[in-house]
Parts: structure tokens; sequence; C-alpha cells
């Protein structure tokens, strides 16, 4: 009698950790995803900030570059475009031809703004040309995998954990006063 009442217990601690467990472990997946998202969501929003400033901080220099026709510096202002975080390439066209570019188009999930080249002269808001700027979605999508990777391994540290104590609580707490109680 005692060998089964000892075998139940087990079984009850082991049902209950496994149901413990599975509530957590489902609960913990869907913060985890939410919480996934909004990370690459704030990403992607950084790339649209960086967007903003290429049109208030390059935006200006690279009209007067394309209005006096300096490839050279035109050059050096798209690679810094192409420097920052995420950005791939950045070109000017003008008259629908590539005047100066630096970087190359990614080929995978991407990103991309344009913005038109206008110059004020003699009175008159001339087009000039378009920059064209793109911004690719790898890194993102990278640092939230590496992130998923991370949270499920803490998760699954945590669950490891929370099982362990359930079983410790259920054992000193049911089934070693049912074992009394049955001797």
């Amino acid at each position: 009698m005692t060998l089964d009442s000892f075998r139940g217990g087990h079984r009850l601690a082991g049902r209950l950790a496994f149901l413990i467990v599975l509530a957590s472990s489902l609960i913990a997946l869907l913060i985890t995803a939410a919480q996934l998202y909004l990370e690459f969501e704030r990403d992607v929003g950084y790339i649209h900030e960086r967007f903003a400033q290429v049109e208030e901080a390059y935006l200006p220099s690279i009209v007067q570059n394309v209005w006096v026709v300096d490839p050279g510096r035109l050059r050096t202002l798209l690679e810094g475009i192409d420097r920052l975080p995420d950005f791939e390439f950045a070109e000017v066209r003008v008259n629908g031809k590539p005047f100066a570019s630096s970087g190359t188009r990614p080929s995978s999930e991407q990103l991309i703004r344009q913005f038109p080249l206008t110059y004020e002269y003699r009175g008159q808001t001339l087009d000039i040309g378009r920059l064209e700027v793109g911004a690719s979605l790898d890194g993102p999508i990278r640092r939230t995998w590496e992130r998923l990777w991370f949270v499920l391994l803490l998760n699954a540290l945590k669950t490891a954990l929370v099982a362990a104590l359930i079983l410790l609580l259920v054992r000193r707490m049911v089934t070693q006063p049912l074992e009394r109680i049955t001797d």
C-alpha cells in the first residue's frame, strides 16, 4: 500500500508539473512573440527615422552638388548614407539616368525611399533629379532571430527550474504527508 500511494503521489506531481509547465510555456511563447514583434517594429522604425535624417542632413548638400555638377563630392555624400545602419545603397538620378551611386540594391527584403531634388533658381523651383535610398530588413530580421534564440533559451531554463520547484513542493507538501498518513 505504501508503494502504491508513493507512485500515485509521483504521478500527481508529474501531472501537476506537466500542466503548469505547459501553461507557463504557452504564456511565455505568446509574450515572447509579442515582444519580438514590437522589437522588430521598433528596429524598422529606426530605419524610418534614419530616412528622415537623410532628408534633413544630406538632402541639401546633395541638391547643391547635383546643381554644381560635383560627382566626386556627391559620391562621398552617398557613401555616408550607405554607411548608416541597415542602409545598403543610395543613388542620384538626373533625367531618369543614374548620376552617382554607392552600394548595391539589396536583393532581399528592403525599404526604399525616394526624395525629389529641387533647386530654387531665379525665383523658380527646378526639378533637378531624385535621390533614391534603400535599406535592407535583413538586419532587423537577423536581430529578431538572435533575440528569439536567446529568449527561448532563457525560457527553457526558467521552465526547467519551475518544473523542478513544483516537483519538490508537491513532494514535500503532498506526497510526504500522504505517505506518513498511509504508514
